[in-house]
């Protein structure tokens, strides 16, 4: 399950254990009802500001939401030591160091571009 299906799923069910239509969520979130709907569906992950709407119009705790993801460090620990056991080849190596490496520069990139949006809000 990916990370927008994750959430996504959670907003559908803490809406409709409020009882509201998305129309009436998108209102007191102040997001559109297309939104609401996208985010629903797992077509659209939002961004850490429309997140923390969404948290305080709703009125739940901040860690409603911070479980994004079904996969466990131990379990990505266990999956990289198998695949790294696996190469022998030296060009194999550096081409999946080469692509941790661009997932790490991807993850950083995410934050301060979260980090700055955030300081416009």
């Amino acid at each position: 399950m990916t990370n927008e299906s994750y959430f996504g799923k959670k907003l559908k069910e803490l809406r409709l254990e409020r009882g509201y239509t998305q129309s009436e969520l998108s209102k007191i979130c102040d997001i559109s009802q297309a939104q609401v709907a996208r985010y629903e569906k797992g077509d659209h992950m939002p961004t850490k500001r429309i997140i923390n709407k969404i948290i305080n119009g709703l009125g739940v705790d901040s860690e409603y939401f911070s479980n994004l993801t079904e996969v466990s460090n131990s379990s990505l620990d266990a999956d990289y030591q198998r695949l790294r056991d696996s190469l022998i080849n030296p060009e194999d190596k550096l081409v999946l160091r080469k692509i941790l490496r661009g997932l790490y520069l991807n993850t950083q990139t995410k934050m301060v571009y979260n980090e700055s949006e955030d300081s416009y809000s």
